[in-house]
Order: structure tokens, then C-alpha cells, then sequence
């Protein structure tokens, strides 16, 4: 697939600043920054610091100016739908961006390779874990959310009204759950349950499992003592599905989870989110980290701290820290290790943790009118 590259302001050289005093809380020395225009309201800076023990780290910053109307930063998955994978580059090129980074969390041990939590793309809930982590959100008027989203949902029948459980994630015990075509072609469920397909607003029929979701449709899956409400679904039934999110939620057309919560409202929150989101311990080790945060000029920040030869990863503490440096007032993870990946215009600008790009679920992708 061709590309078309949009117009850009590239200088023609680096900003570069040495032994740069750091500002007023700041635990590490910065030696060195690097400054380049991407495009009229993306900024691209290399950092290097350097800590009291003699450790470098890099740190790699996208400012997305929100003040322009031509920018946007969206999340995008590898093929256009949940459950599949690829490098974050070959995301963002598919996806017209002139940068990106690595997205969520996903569950890179089993088929489909669902993400975690909450993704909305232009307005479409395309998946919704069970996982409660933080979500960073933006709506339509263009200002931003973070927090713990809710969605709430029903099917209406002439027999009656069902709750809806969840929408495009796995079907658990007892559940409802809802698929919609955002979710790809089919439900990827098991043969325990029951799925009720649903054709412009009528139910057409029903399989055991795994059924195509229709593109002018869904399918509604039964499971356990769900089971029993397929006698408000009967072939011929009309149904009209009410669903969405709440909490100032409603709003939001670009989402993505990650976690955990780096600062909220100007402090530091991460140890009261790692107990709140079940970090387990195994993810807390230094690493090579990604984030995204939110600035007081209305700047989306999106940054990679690159653990290589020449730079040791950082602490979520420590990546905290970096953000609110950067005048972030709400910041949270996103997916680390050897994923963390910045991508700018055809090359990836970090040094890789594995020395190569892996795969991953989903990317926030920088776009440009």
C-alpha cells in the first residue's frame, strides 16, 4: 500500500543544548536535547539525562499541539480490527500518520490478541475489556477525560428488555455480550454458548458459536443461564440495541486504556493506581516505557523512554516524573517493554529494547489534514 506523506516543516538540523540545568524537582540532569519540527503543530524532542548514579536514560517526546484543528491523535489496530497484530510502524503507515506509538495492553498469549480495556475509534466502541485500568479519552468539542469509563447496555424485544454484559470482548460465564461488525467478521466465541444473529434490526437466526456478525447487523451471545433469554430472540423478532458510556464518557470519540494512572491533576498518582489496577509485580521492574499525557497549553504528549545499550528504561515512578517535568496535569501508561516504539515519518526514532520492532495490538496514531 502507497502512502501519501503530508505536507510538512522539517529543519534542517538539530536544536542541540548541552548540560542543560534541569528544572526544580527533576532527579536527573539533562546533557543533551534534540529538537525538530515534524509537521505545523507536531514537535519532536530527544532527551538525554543522566541520573546521581551515572545512568542515561533517553527519552523520546512527541508535543501534539490540540490548538490546531488540522491535528489529530486517534488509536488505530493492526488490519482495522481487534484481535490482530502488527508493528506499530506498518499501523501508522496503513493509517495515514505521520507519527505514532505503541497502545494498550493486550493479551499477546492468546488468539485473537484482544487489547485491554476500553478503544473507541471515531466514535465506535471497538472493544471493552473486563479490566478496570485507566483510559484516556477525547471528545468531539476536543477536550480531553481520563479515568475509568462505564458502559451500560440493552437489547429491547417486544418480549422483553436484557441487559448487555459487555461488548466485543470474550464471553464469559452466564454472559450476554454484544458484537458488532467494528469487532471484525466473526465472534471468535466457543461452542458453549448460544449466538442470536440480528440483520437490520431483526433476528435472522442462530448458531452455537463463533457466528458471523453481519455487516448491517450484529450478534448477541448467550451463555449458561443466559441461555434462557433466546426466547425473547425468536426468528422474526425485531430488536432495537440501546448502548454506551456514562460518566462524561458519551462524548468521547478517540479512546484508549492503558495504565496506571501517572498523575492526575498535577500529582503524582502511581502507587495508588498500581493498587488499584492489579499491576502485578513482574510489570514494575525498570523497562522501556511508553506514555501519553496532557499539558496546560492544551498538548497532547505522547512519550517513549528507551531502555537499550545506551539507555536503562525507567521506573513507572521515574516515568511519572519525566511527565510532569513536561507541565503534564493528567498522564497515564501506556503498553512497555519491547513494544515501546516511536514512529515519525517512515523511521522509528528509539532504539529498540529486542533490537526489532514487535508486534502489537493497537497504535496512537498523529494524523495531519
Amino acid at each position: 500500500m502507497t502512502v501519501s506523506r503530508p505536507a510538512s516543516i522539517v529543519l534542517s538540523s538539530f536544536v542541540l543544548l548541552f548540560l542543560v540545568i534541569s528544572s526544580p524537582g527533576e532527579a536527573a540532569l539533562t546533557i543533551s536535547r534534540q529538537e525538530r519540527l515534524v509537521t505545523h503543530g507536531v514537535k519532536y524532542i530527544h532527551l538525554v539525562k543522566r541520573s546521581a548514579a551515572g545512568k542515561y536514560q533517553h527519552l523520546h517526546i512527541l508535543k501534539v499541539d490540540y490548538n490546531n484543528p488540522k491535528i489529530e491523535v486517534k488509536p488505530a489496530f493492526a488490519y482495522g480490527i481487534p484481535g490482530e497484530t502488527d508493528p506499530t510502524s506498518t499501523i501508522a503507515k496503513y493509517n495515514e500518520g505521520i507519527a505514532a506509538v505503541n497502545g494498550s495492553f493486550f493479551d499477546a498469549y492468546r488468539t485473537p490478541r484482544l487489547p485491554v480495556g476500553l478503544i473507541i475509534r471515531d466514535g465506535k466502541i471497538m472493544s471493552k475489556s473486563l479490566l478496570s485500568r485507566t483510559a484516556f479519552g477525547i471528545t468531539r468539542d476536543r477536550t480531553f477525560i481520563f479515568g475509568y469509563p462505564r458502559m451500560t447496555g440493552k437489547v429491547k424485544t417486544p418480549a422483553g428488555t436484557l441487559n448487555i454484559w459487555g461488548i466485543n470482548r470474550p464471553r464469559k460465564l452466564d454472559e450476554i455480550i454484544l458484537y458488532t461488525p467494528d469487532y471484525g467478521q466473526i465472534t471468535h466465541t466457543n461452542l458453549t454458548g448460544k449466538e442470536i444473529i440480528i440483520q437490520n434490526g431483526t433476528v435472522i437466526g442462530s448458531i452455537e458459536g463463533n457466528a458471523d456478525i453481519p455487516a448491517e447487523g450484529f450478534v448477541i451471545s448467550l451463555h449458561g443461564k443466559s441461555r434462557e433469554a433466546q426466547k425473547y430472540l425468536p426468528v422474526g423478532a425485531k430488536v432495537e440495541i440501546d448502548y454506551g458510556l456514562t460518566n462524561g464518557w458519551q462524548r468521547v470519540v478517540q479512546a484508549i486504556t492503558g495504565g496506571p494512572r501517572l498523575i492526575e491533576d498535577g500529582e503524582i498518582k502511581v502507587a495508588a493506581s498500581i493498587r488499584r489496577e492489579n499491576f502485578r509485580s513482574s510489570l514494575l521492574r525498570r523497562n522501556a516505557r511508553t506514555a501519553v499525557g496532557i499539558n496546560r497549553n492544551n498538548e497532547v504528549i505522547l512519550l517513549v523512554v528507551e531502555k537499550s545499550f545506551r539507555s536503562v528504561g525507567a521506573t513507572y515512578d521515574e516515568l511519572a516524573n519525566h511527565m510532569r517535568n513536561m507541565d503534564c496535569v493528567n498522564a497515564m501508561g501506556l503498553d512497555g517493554g519491547g513494544g515501546s516504539t516511536m514512529y515519525i515519518n517512515g523511521r522509528i526514532v528509539n532504539k529498540l529494547q529486542d533490537g526489532w520492532q514487535r508486534y502489537v495490538s493497537n497504535a496512537l496514531v498523529v494524523q495531519a489534514k
